[in-house]
C-alpha cells in the first residue's frame, strides 16, 4: 500500500477554520495515476470554472478543471504514469481562478496529442 497525504488551499474564510485541509489515501502499489486523479476531483470541493493546479514536490503534475456545473476533468502529466512514480507521498492542490486563460491553455494542450 502507497499513503499519500494530501493538503490543499482554503477557498474561504469558512474552510480556515477546519485548515489544514488534509486527507490521507491509500492506493495500491500499481495504481495508475488516474486513480489518484479521480479522488482528487471528489477530494477537493466543487467550483464553477476554476483550475486546481496538483502539485507534488514543489512540481505540477496534473490539473483538474471545473465546468459552469462544478463537473471536474482532469489530466495527470506524462511524467508520472502511477502513483509509485510520484518523488514524494505528498500532494498539494492549489486553486486558480482568476486569470486562468494560460492554465486553461496549458491543460487544453496537454489534451492535443500529437
Amino acid at each position: 500500500m502507497i499513503r499519500i497525504y494530501v493538503e490543499r488551499a482554503s477557498v474561504c474564510m469558512g474552510d480556515d477554520v477546519t485548515a489544514p485541509n488534509a486527507e490521507t489515501f491509500f492506493f495500491a502499489q500499481d495504481e495508475p495515476i488516474d486513480t489518484l486523479m479521480q479522488t482528487l476531483c471528489n477530494y477537493v470541493p466543487k467550483m464553477r470554472n476554476v483550475v486546481w493546479e496538483i502539485f507534488c514536490n514543489n512540481t505540477a503534475i496534473g490539473y483538474l478543471l471545473s465546468d459552469d456545473t462544478g463537473k471536474y476533468q482532469y489530466e495527470a502529466l506524462e511524467s508520472v504514469r502511477f502513483i509509485s512514480d510520484l518523488p514524494e507521498s505528498e500532494i498539494f492542490c492549489k486553486y486558480h481562478y482568476k486569470n486562468i486563460e494560460d492554465i486553461i491553455e496549458r491543460f487544453n494542450a496537454m489534451n492535443r496529442k500529437g
